[in-house]
């Protein structure tokens, strides 16, 4: 099954990365937890993985609320100031 990548428009000029395949996906550096329960939803897709590329909080502000939702894995840097690795 090929891989997709779908933007996610966030906040400012930042970006979300919904990165999908077979139904299953993974979001890179999401800064709000709502656009992107809303594509998986469109997209019929299971959250499975949280991929945080640093600690700013304009990439990881919806860490928290999707782990909490779709009880998937957060990773990323060894970093206290990255919520819920």
């Amino acid at each position: 099954m090929p891989m997709q990548v779908d933007t996610i428009p966030a906040s400012g000029d930042n970006y979300m990365y919904l990165v999908r395949s077979a139904g299953a996906a993974a979001i890179v550096d999401p800064t709000i937890a709502g656009p992107v329960l809303a594509a998986l939803r469109q997209t019929n897709t299971t959250l499975k993985l949280v991929l945080v590329t640093h600690h700013h909080f304009d990439h990881t502000a919806g860490c928290h609320e999707l782990k909490r939702v779709a009880g998937c894995a957060v990773v990323g840097p060894d970093d206290s100031r990255v919520p819920d690795l």
